[in-house]
């Protein structure tokens, strides 16, 4: 056994079995040393008593840590500041907090001087601990304590590092974002000047993995994504450019496939996007030449693909229905049926086409659904596959009959999977302004897949025998049917954008017939009333299957007027 050697005192012992039984843990807060008055003892001489023989200073306990070469030996550090001496030590004392010694150590009797006698200096004691109840003794360091022990230095020196080299690697993490940012950034911009697109991307903002529905998307500006929520194809990188016209919004969108597209916030949803016929996709397309502005579109007559915007101020071009708008137009000479000019707003998705035969212009430009087909040498007894279609009488078989030769016409169809039925709706448009009352036929067939029933015969929706004036039957879109006041027979279906219908219309796969007529009346002044129901289809050429008719009526005055026409009503 070493010559110095720290053991339990009895009061320490008795703690310690006390706690090894159940009792509370032993909490060490102070030390103390002495001189015995000169006279060194082995600490076993003196484990009854619970003083030292001549206590020479005491302080708080300031360490103690499990020695790192054995688990069962804690080592307890006492220092004695360079301030503090002036005796020999050669007792020590380590005391609970209940003031009772725990444990007793002997140690070398050696003189701790001062700094006031030229030779002073912290001395550090370690005293060594080993008991089968070290783990219960808890020690108290004091904390206005702050000379640093070598083992607390190593260990927060060694935590220091390892947290600077934590920030060192978040440090570098971070830059290599900002370069893969970087890179990425560049290698984006590359990609979309490659494809036509020229933005300084440093100068504009940022919307990668953003939704465009988001309102910072409602207020003018340009934005480049990478990829966008609510883009029109995803994953893919490019460019949209904001606008804004009162409540409306419109986003037009460049992709780096080359695909333009615009779609318009309405003031409470956004509309589907509509694409400009340019790039790829969508495939077998054409380059669009450019219209300068102020130019006269009654002057395109020769076979060709073109494109203009509300801002270039193009005379004789089609309405834009309060929108700043973007137009693509085909021009098509037809063989018989004079110079047909096919326009779509890209912006509303809506189209509008016009005829010149001989030397004029038709009256006006028709309103329609986009063109989506341009069909000839086709039977229409074939055409069941929904969409819009642009024919010839002179080329196709089974259209209506008409006052007009080489008519041209607009064939829309719509299908319905419930009644296994397709209806046509066949509009005329070159018909003369006096004959338009006769410009909107419709037919239907069971196409059930079992029944070979042929198409029905071609009906024409007129209006009644007690019509005052002149008709203008039509196709509507966009519109409010409050403003629709010009006596006439018109037609739409759900997708067209039609406000104030009723609300018990919620099928979209049917036509909607809509009828307004004037009334002369000898008291009260005119009325003008609507009347609107959805066709289904024809049992045979003289009964129709149809919804609920519902009406309004109210004043011609109120009419134009702007005056909120009174609420639907269902018809017997």
């Amino acid at each position: 056994m070493s010559d110095f050697y720290c053991i339990p005192t009895n009061i320490g012992l008795t703690k310690l079995a006390a706690f090894a039984t159940g009792g509370s843990p032993i909490t060490i807060v102070e030390f103390a040393v002495g001189d015995a008055n000169g006279v060194p003892y082995l600490p076993e001489t003196r484990v009854a008593h619970n003083t030292l023989v001549h206590e020479c200073y005491r302080n708080a306990i300031e360490s103690v840590l499990v020695s790192p070469f054995d688990a069962h030996v804690s080592i307890a550090t006492i220092n004695l500041a360079a301030n503090v001496g002036g005796w020999r030590v050669c007792e020590i004392a380590l005391i609970d907090d209940d003031g009772d010694i725990i444990y007793l150590a002997n140690y070398p009797n050696n003189y701790k001087p001062t700094l006031s006698e030229g030779a002073g200096g912290e001395l550090e004691i370690p005293v060594y601990l080993q008991a089968s109840a070290v783990g219960s003794i808890a020690v108290v360091v004091d904390p206005n304590i702050i000379r640093a022990s070598q083992d607390w230095v190593n260990l927060n020196f060694a935590t220091k590092i390892a947290l600077q080299e934590e920030v060192d690697n978040r440090i570098d993490a971070v830059q290599a974002e900002v370069d893969n940012r970087s890179n990425a950034l560049i290698a984006l911009m590359t990609r979309l000047t490659a494809n036509g697109i020229d933005a300084n991307l440093a100068e504009t903002n940022n919307a990668t993995g953003l939704n465009l529905d988001d309102a910072q998307f409602r207020v003018a500006g340009t934005w480049y994504f990478d990829h966008a929520i609510n883009a029109s194809m995803e994953n893919t990188a490019g460019i949209v450019t904001v606008k804004q016209a009162g409540n409306k919004v419109y986003q037009h969108e460049i992709l780096e496939t080359g695909r333009e597209g615009n779609r318009v916030f309405n003031g409470t949803t956004w509309l589907p996007w509509v694409f400009q016929t340019v790039g790829t996709p969508p495939p077998n397309t054409v380059p669009l030449v450019p219209i300068s502005s102020y130019a006269d579109l009654n002057t395109y007559i020769t076979d060709g693909h073109y494109q203009f915007s509300t801002s270039d101020n193009i005379v004789h071009a089609p309405p834009s229905q309060g929108a700043e708008s973007n137009f693509e137009m085909r021009v098509l000479v037809t063989a018989n049926s004079g110079i047909v000019q096919i326009v779509k707003n890209i912006t509303t998705n809506t189209g509008f086409v016009r005829v010149k035969v001989g030397d004029y212009w038709l009256e006006t430009w028709k309103l329609t659904a986009p063109i989506e087909h341009i069909i000839t040498n086709a039977d229409l007894n074939g055409i069941r596959a929904e969409g819009v279609y642009l024919c010839t009488e002179d080329s196709n078989s089974h259209l209506p009959t008409t006052t007009t030769d080489n008519a041209i016409f607009i064939v829309h169809v719509k299908n319905s999977d419930s009644l296994q039925t397709v209806v046509q709706v066949a509009h005329e448009i070159t018909l003369h302004q006096s004959n338009l009352s006769q410009a909107l036929n419709y037919r239907s067939i069971l196409d059930d897949g079992i029944n070979t029933f042929p198409f029905s015969n071609w009906q024409t929706l007129q209006l009644t025998d007690s019509y005052y004036g002149v008709a203008s039957n039509t196709v509507l879109r966009h519109v409010n049917l409050n403003n629709v006041i010009q006596q006439g027979c018109y037609t739409f279906t759900l997708s067209d954008n039609i406000s104030n219908i009723p609300s018990v219309f919620t099928d979209g796969n049917f036509f909607f017939f809509l009828k307004v007529e004037t009334y002369f009346e000898p008291v009260g002044g005119n009325t003008q009333s609507q009347e609107i129901y959805q066709y289904h289809y024809h049992i045979n050429s003289s009964f129709p299957v149809i919804s609920a008719r519902y009406s309004r009526t109210q004043t011609i005055d109120d009419w134009a007027n702007g005056v909120t026409p009174p609420d639907w009503t269902l018809l017997p």
